[in-house]
């Protein structure tokens, strides 16, 4: 047996001799830290807010019970609204309306549209179109960002989508802090869900200027469904569709110049968009009339069942779903259109009521799932079976490559886990059998900008021409970072499966990377655009059958000299 020498056995006990000194004392270097140490801080007061293109609400959920907060008058709703007089001073919401008429120039609405847009965008430029304010692209190296032009008595002055929406958003931040008699600086916002990363991003740089952190931005058609509570199992056993494993629930929010259509599953708490459509109806000052000059416009073919139908058709062939497998209708918005909408869709969709709630209308949905979501954000929701589990959200993008090379966004960054989502995708030659899908993490549209997580190999296709096979690629992202991808047929007796699952997740990389990312993005937008228009020939939800697969030194050389790249400029 090893003899320990005199040196080891004095360093030995003079460690010995230093514990049995500092034992009495509260040295927390000597201490584990008790569970609680390690709970999120409390944001405190979580607002919900309903950030409106016509109208803004906020709510909060107090004791379990949502609260919706108004104004000194009384009013529930703040018109989205920002106007500038001619000392420079901003009004906002029915201040600004009151002088709407005679000062059309300096009054700015429908800031919802241009906030995150470029002004060469087309879909702006005509957004533009029917504004009545002054609209122009911002100078300096901005990239050709949008900028609002008022006129004032000390000259022009130039104001971002961002800015208008800080002013709006700080009026309910407001609204809360004066009924709550307390500091208010967390929030969960609500947003359609087409709007792209930059307008998210934008949406969140708005609240922060406003004071607010935002917990989590959340897509309005979830929000509507929260806020029925119909995310939630033992709350809805009234609903016969809630005997299903998945539940598709179809929700329309229509307002007088815009609507969207939503499909949207549910799986015991689940949520994941299978397909959307968006139409705009039209624009202008219109929407803020009263109600009596309203109505004769409206009925100009600002819409029509035929319109609806169509719509909803576009919708379920998008999701490959039929009629029979929607279990539920959810209608919000315009409560002067939502009675003509329920009326279309329950004619379309035989044999299925549009849920509705005798405790709030329809309009109100959307608010209260946001506050709802906020609450339940809060560190003493946390808490199941006597373990503390923290709400996280992934910090970059994770999809797939299409043939084309291009990245499809499956998972939005800022999303909170766990979370699933998945895309339909299909063959590129006759009678393929195997498909090769990479999956990739990170902000650009192109796939080998990213990194590489792993490939899915789907085997066992049944023969049939290019395009036809429906394969279903989902992604999930559990609570522990741990994420599994399938591959999976449908619509045939092929059982075969393929499985992906990424255990050592790297994606907690230090802040100064992960914005490193964020503005690479930015800064090869352009570049990165042209590619895709030179590679849009090809189709880009079809996947090749490994011809061409990069090795495992291939994937480990790029892997890493991606990394290298990030690295290089930061110091750790």
């Amino acid at each position: 047996m090893r003899r320990l020498t005199t040196n080891q056995i004095l360093v030995f006990a003079a460690g010995l001799c230093i514990a049995l000194l500092l034992a009495p004392f509260d040295y927390s270097l000597f201490k584990t830290k008790p569970l609680d140490y390690y709970q999120p801080a409390d944001p405190g007061p979580v607002i919900g807010i309903d950030l409106g293109l016509k109208h803004s609400r906020v709510g909060i959920v107090q004791n379990d019970t949502f609260k919706m907060i108004l104004n000194e008058k009384g009013r529930s709703v703040v018109p989205s609204v920002v106007a500038f007089t001619g000392d420079g001073k901003h009004l906002v919401g029915f201040e600004a309306l009151e002088q709407a008429l005679s000062n059309p120039k300096n009054t700015i609405y429908d800031i919802k549209h241009l906030i995150g847009g470029k002004f060469s965008d087309p879909a702006i430029q005509q957004k533009i179109a029917g504004l009545h304010y002054h609209v122009v692209e911002r100078g300096g190296n901005n990239n050709g960002m949008v900028d609002i032009k008022v006129q004032t008595a000390d000259g022009d002055q130039f104001f971002s989508p961002e800015d208008i929406t800080a002013m709006i958003l700080k009026r309910l931040k407001t609204m809360a802090e004066s009924h709550l008699n307390t500091t208010v600086t967390s929030a969960v916002i609500a947003v359609p869900s087409y709007f792209t990363d930059m307008q998210r991003k934008s949406t969140e740089h708005a609240a922060s200027k406003a004071g607010l952190n935002v917990l989590r931005l959340i897509d309005e058609p979830e929000a509507a469904v929260l806020g029925h509570h119909l995310n939630l199992w033992e709350d809805c056993e009234e609903h016969d569709f809630y005997g299903n494993e998945e539940c598709n629930i179809v929700v329309y929010d229509i307002q007088e110049t815009e609507s969207d259509l939503t499909l949207l599953e549910i799986d015991h708490g689940w949520f994941e968009i299978k397909a959307s459509v968006h139409s705009d109806r039209c624009s202008g000052l219109i929407r803020y009339l009263p109600t009596a000059i309203q109505s004769p416009l409206k009925s100009l073919g600002l819409g029509s069942s035929a319109t609806l139908v169509k719509s909803i058709e576009r919708l379920l062939g998008d999701a490959k779903l039929s009629k029979q497998k929607i279990h539920g209708i959810l209608v919000t918005g315009d409560l002067t259109l939502i009675v003509g909408a329920q009326k279309v869709l329950e004619a379309y969709f035989r044999n299925l009521t549009v849920i509705t709630s005798p405790d709030f209308s329809n309009n109100e949905a959307i608010v209260r799932g946001t506050a709802i979501q906020g609450d339940a954000l809060r560190p003493r929701h946390a808490e199941w079976d006597g373990c503390t589990m923290t709400l996280d959200v992934l910090q970059l993008s994770i999809g797939i490559e299409a043939s084309n090379g291009t990245f499809h966004n499956v998972i939005r960054n800022n999303v909170v886990i766990p979370t699933r989502k998945s895309k339909i995708v299909s063959t590129i030659f006759d009678n393929q059998e195997k498909v090769m899908i990479n999956v990739w993490e990170g902000q650009r549209p192109i796939a080998n900008k990213n990194r590489l997580l792993g490939t899915l190999k789907l085997i066992g296709i049944s023969p049939r021409p290019k395009g036809v096979p429906t394969i279903e690629v989902s992604l999930e992202v559990d609570a522990n970072r741990v994420l599994r991808a399938t591959a999976r047929e449908l619509q045939s007796d092929n059982e075969n499966r393929g499985e992906l699952v990424v255990r050592a997740r790297k994606s907690n990389y230090k802040q100064e990377i992960v914005q490193t990312i964020f503005e690479d993005a930015e800064k090869f937008r352009e570049e990165d655009e042209l590619w895709i228009e030179e590679h849009s020939d090809l189709d880009s939800d079809e996947y090749e059958d490994g011809k061409g697969c990069e090795t495992i030194h291939a994937m480990f050389i790029r892997e890493t000299s991606f990394l290298f790249s990030l690295l290089k400029d930061v110091r750790i």
